[in-house]
């Protein structure tokens, strides 16, 4: 038999925009819900280890629950809403096209992915490096480090979050978008593998080894061998980072060029867009070996 299905707190179908009156609305009902539902299992309760405990429901009181529940919503509402990210690398003159499938015209904004420097580390190597994408602990916002091969007085330092507000996306979100699975025994290196697997899938497209990096964070203290329980205190303190820079009526300078540059975006139909690069863009930093013939970009596509 089919177990009934709970009535949404406000009903919407795919592709109805969710205004901020249905957002209040939810975070309202959400929160009386909650209240109810403690204050149900409180008087139900005939015997208790600690006073204390009275008030909670798993061990989390009203407050810290309502406020883990909001922001799980909020996480969730852009798959729900007719919203799609991609990140694509374009070639001049080469077609992308995204398949989206959302039935009417989205609108589209594209992001240029800029390089930035960072301090990686990979196979017991500490290297600098300019990546487009990066994992990095937040007690490392500027990394130390000496340089293979030099004395040790031979010190070089990296900025990782640059004055102003830094580039943070906090790591566990982005596990949570993409599907990955984190068991209290799966390792670090697990963990990571997967996501990469997967950030590295359609509908994005895949990325060199070169352009992704983790911090010497990661080899630090047994290395990518601890588990996800061992971390418990740190998935909130691991950062995804990436630079998407869009500059609107502005023509760029020498040293600031415009974002993205020398791009066309198409509508072919209700279910696909493409993106083409017209020429070489102008791109402030480049990793030495990669062609210039291409450009990184972050696709935001909303009905």
């Amino acid at each position: 038999m089919t177990e009934p299905t709970a009535a949404p707190y406000v009903d919407r179908k795919p592709g109805d925009m969710i205004t901020a009156d249905d957002w209040l609305r939810l975070q309202s009902l959400i929160q009386g819900d909650i209240a109810k539902k403690i204050s149900d299992a409180v008087a139900a309760i005939t015997n208790v280890a600690t006073a204390d405990d009275a008030a909670t429901l798993g061990g989390y009181t009203y407050d810290q629950l309502a406020k883990q529940i909001l922001e799980y919503v909020e996480r969730q509402l852009p798959k729900r809403t007719g919203y799609v990210n991609v990140f694509r690398k374009l070639l001049v003159d080469k077609e992308s096209v995204i398949d989206h499938k959302l039935g009417t015209w989205p609108l589209v904004t594209v992001f240029q992915l800029d390089y930035f420097e960072v301090v990686a580390a990979e196979d017991d190597h500490v290297f600098k490096a300019l990546a487009t994408f990066y994992l990095h602990h937040k007690s490392e916002g500027k990394i130390r480090f000496r340089p293979e091969n030099q004395p040790a007085a031979a010190l070089e330092s990296v900025t990782i979050d640059s004055d102003g507000h830094p580039y943070h996306i906090p790591w566990k979100h982005m596990l949570e978008l993409y599907g990955v699975a984190m068991p209290d025994d799966a390792t670090l290196d697990e963990v990571e593998s997967e996501f990469w697997e997967k950030f590295n899938a359609a509908p994005n497209d895949r990325f060199e080894d070169d352009q992704y990096y983790h911090s010497p964070w990661f080899d630090r203290c047994c290395g990518e061998r601890r588990t996800v329980k061992q971390l418990a205190k740190d998935w909130d303190d691991i950062y995804f980072e990436m630079r998407p820079r869009l500059t609107l009526n502005y023509t760029g300078t020498a040293t600031e060029p415009a974002a993205p540059t020398k791009l066309q975006v198409v509508q072919y139909d209700l279910e696909s867009t493409g993106l083409i690069l017209l020429e070489n863009p102008t791109v402030p930093t480049v990793p030495a070996g990669i062609p210039t013939n291409h450009l990184k970009v972050l696709v935001l596509l909303k009905v």
